[in-house]
């Protein structure tokens, strides 16, 4: 079993981790994006709009809602022409 001190260590760790910046939670949504709808040696790239409804379906677990139905929102506008 765990000392009390390292209990504790442990507990703040975890609670750190959660507090995630928020450029950085939406850098990683650009990220993921840019993953999906680029080019790469073993696949072709999806459609924006494509790549952006499969985010939405991932959405929930994946991403803040927070910062990801803004983006969505916008992206959407952009690329739906």
């Amino acid at each position: 079993m765990a000392s009390c001190g390292r209990l504790e260590l442990c507990i703040y760790l975890a609670i750190e981790l959660l507090r995630i910046n928020e450029f950085a939670l939406i850098a990683a949504i650009a990220d993921v994006l840019d993953a999906i709808a680029s080019d790469r040696p073993y696949r072709k790239a999806l459609p924006v709009t494509i790549a952006m409804e499969k985010m939405m379906e991932w959405d929930q677990k994946d991403f803040r809602p927070a910062y990801f139905c803004p983006m969505y929102g916008h992206l959407s506008v952009r690329y739906s022409s």
